[in-house]
C-alpha cells in the first residue's frame, strides 16, 4: 500500500488558509516547496512496487483534490480590499494547472480523462485554444465543404468557447478538441475532413446524419438488387476502420458502431423489399400474356400504336412499364422497359419488313372473313383478265 505521506496534495488547502498573505514571497516559497513535494511523491509512487488499479486510484484521487482546491480558490472572494490575498490565489491556481499537464504528461497512463477539468484549467486552456480555433473557422467558412458538414464542425467548435453554453468539459473534451485542431490543417477538403473526423471518432450526431446522407447517395435511385450491393459494400469498408480510442461523446456508441447498426437495419429493411419485389414480379409473370413475337417486333407494333394515337397516354414510361408487367415474348419471359424502349426507337428496316407483312396478313383475313363479296369480285378480275 502507499504510504501517507504520498498525498501532499490535500496539505496544500491547510497550509494555504495559515498564511495570512502579508509577505508574498513567504507564501510562494512555501507554495513551491509543496508542489516539488507532490511531484516526488508522484514519482515515488510511479516507480513504487503497486498494481496498476492501485496507481490508478491513487493517481485519480490526487487529480480530484486538485480539482477541488482549483475551483475553490479561483471562485473565492477577489476584492480590490485585498490585492495580496487575490494574486496568491492566482499564483496558487497557475500551479494547480501546471500540477495537471505535469500528471497528463508523465503519469498519463493513470491520468483520469473522463474527470470535470477545474474551471480555471477549462478556462485556461481554452484560451489558449482560442487562436487555433478562430483559424480553423475561418478556413471552414472560407472553403467549398458541403453546407451540412460545415454547419456540424462549426457549431462544435462554437459549443466549445462559446461563453452562453457554459458547459464544464471534462479532460477528455478538452483534449478532444485539441486532436481535432491538430488534424484540420491547411489544405483542408471536403474528402479529407471526412476522413479526419472519422478518424477521430467523431461521434457527433449532427455528422453521423452527414455520413448517412452520403452513403445514401451512393444508392439514390439505383435498383434494390443493386442498393443491396451498394450496402454490402458499404458495411465491408467500415469492418476496415479501426475502432479509434479518442470520440466526441464516450457515452454514445463509436462512429464506427453507429454506422454498422444503421447499415445492417438498412441491409435487412432492403433485403426485405428485393425479396417481397421478387415475390410480386414472379406473381405478375405468372399471370401475363404470351406472345408469339419478339421484343423487336413487339416494339415496332407498339410505336405504330403510338405514333397512331392509339393508345390514349404520351407517356412511354408507362406504357414500356404496362407492357413489361403484363406481356411475355417467345424468347423473354421478362421483358424489361429498358430493352424495350431501346427497340421502340431503333427499329430496324428487317423488323419493320416482317411487321408489314403480319399487318397484310390481318388485312387479307379482315377481307376474307367480313368482306367476301370484294374477295369475290378480285377472284373473277382475276379469272376474266386471265382469259383475256
Amino acid at each position: 500500500m502507499l504510504k501517507d505521506e504520498l498525498y501532499p496534495v490535500h496539505s496544500l488547502l491547510q497550509s494555504v488558509e495559515a498564511q495570512d498573505f502579508g509577505r508574498p514571497e513567504d507564501f510562494s516559497l512555501c507554495l513551491a516547496n509543496i508542489i516539488r513535494n507532490i511531484r516526488k511523491a508522484w514519482a515515488t509512487a510511479g516507480f513504487s512496487p503497486v498494481s496498476e488499479a492501485a496507481l490508478k486510484r491513487y493517481f485519480e484521487f490526487h487529480l480530484e483534490g486538485i480539482r477541488q482546491l482549483s475551483d475553490t480558490f479561483f471562485a473565492a472572494d477577489r476584492c480590490p480590499c485585498n490585492a495580496l490575498r487575490a494574486k496568491a490565489f492566482d499564483e496558487l491556481v497557475l500551479q494547480l494547472n501546471m500540477l495537471i499537464d505535469f500528471q497528463r504528461t508523465y503519469f498519463y497512463r493513470y491520468f483520469d480523462r473522463h474527470a470535470v477539468a477545474p474551471e480555471a484549467y477549462q478556462t485556461s486552456f481554452l484560451s489558449e485554444k482560442g487562436a487555433a480555433i478562430d483559424r480553423a473557422t475561418n478556413r471552414l467558412s472560407n472553403t467549398a465543404i458541403d453546407p451540412l458538414l460545415k454547419t456540424v464542425v462549426l457549431d462544435y467548435f462554437r459549443q466549445m468557447v462559446s461563453p452562453e453554453y457554459k458547459v464544464r468539459f471534462s479532460f477528455h473534451g478538452l483534449f478532444y478538441l485539441e486532436a481535432v485542431l491538430e488534424r484540420l490543417g491547411d489544405g483542408i477538403t471536403n474528402e479529407k475532413l471526412v476522413r479526419q473526423l472519422t478518424a477521430l471518432n467523431f461521434n457527433h450526431l449532427g455528422f453521423f446524419i452527414y455520413r448517412q446522407q452520403q452513403i445514401r447517395q451512393s444508392w439514390n435511385g439505383l435498383p434494390l438488387s443493386e442498393k443491396l450491393e451498394r450496402l454490402k459494400e458499404a458495411q465491408s469498408a467500415l469492418k476496415l476502420l479501426p475502432e479509434s480510442e479518442p470520440a466526441y461523446d464516450k457515452q454514445w456508441p463509436s462512429l464506427k458502431q453507429l454506422l454498422a447498426g444503421w447499415l445492417s437495419e438498412e441491409a435487412v429493411y432492403t433485403a426485405e423489399q428485393l425479396r417481397q419485389e421478387k415475390k410480386t414480379m414472379l406473381a405478375l409473370q405468372q399471370e401475363k400474356l404470351p406472345l408469339n413475337l419478339s421484343v423487336a417486333h413487339l416494339a415496332c407494333l407498339v410505336r405504330l400504336f403510338f405514333e397512331e394515337n392509339l393508345l390514349n397516354t404520351s407517356s412511354l414510361t408507362v406504357i414500356f412499364r404496362f407492357i413489361s408487367r403484363h406481356y411475355t415474348t417467345k424468347r423473354q419471359v421478362a421483358i424489361s422497359t429498358g430493352s424495350l424502349s431501346k427497340e421502340f426507337y431503333s427499329t430496324s428496316q428487317v423488323t419493320a419488313a416482317v411487321v408489314r407483312d403480319m399487318l397484310l396478313k390481318m388485312v387479307a383475313r379482315i377481307n376474307q372473313n367480313f368482306f367476301p363479296v370484294l374477295v369475290a369480285a378480285g377472284g373473277a378480275f382475276c379469272f376474266h383478265g386471265g382469259m383475256h
